[in-house]
């Protein structure tokens, strides 16, 4: 599991002071945890993201904020890899940041049980692209039906036209 941060140690050191200087930060173990933790969720490595949450604690691991935006959505890439247990635990631990693509993702891919997830524990909603998506592209009636029953409704003016 921890052979993983050698391999990303060597990325990080072609690019660390030639082409983005912020990374310097990384230099520091809990924002190292932290990049390593966003690189392997952004690969769909889930298996070590959940293998390095479970022996870390959440005050030991910290996200650069300015780096760039897609390392702090941490939990839109947990729902990128269609992972429920890993966005439970970001979540629980709040570690990154959730967007109302999350919802449009998981709803895209007929991840029911993620929307439900999203929809009972996180404030960011969709967008009307999701209905979309849906309802024409993928046929998720079984997303589409629970939305029908009160989410949609429940979550109307939470909705962006995209």
């Amino acid at each position: 599991m921890f052979a993983t941060f050698p391999a990303y140690s060597e990325k990080l050191e072609e690019l660390q002071y030639r082409h983005h200087p912020v990374l310097k930060e990384l230099t520091k173990p809990r924002y190292f945890r932290g990049y390593c933790l966003v690189r392997l969720i952004q690969d769909g490595n889930v298996k070590s993201a959940l293998e390095i949450l479970a022996v870390i604690l959440s005050s030991d691991i910290e996200l650069i904020p300015n780096i760039w935006y897609e390392s702090l959505t941490t939990m839109d890439n947990a729902v990128k890899a269609r992972s429920l247990e890993l966005l439970k635990i970001l979540h629980e631990r709040s570690i990154g940041e959730c967007t109302k693509n999350a919802m449009d993702i998981a709803a895209a891919n007929g991840d029911l049980d993620i929307v439900r997830f999203l929809n009972e524990n996180r404030s960011e909603g969709c967008t009307y692209r999701a209905f979309k998506m849906i309802a024409k592209k993928y046929k998720h009636y079984d997303v589409l039906a629970f939305g029908t029953v009160g989410f949609f409704l429940h979550r109307f003016f939470g909705f962006t036209k995209n």
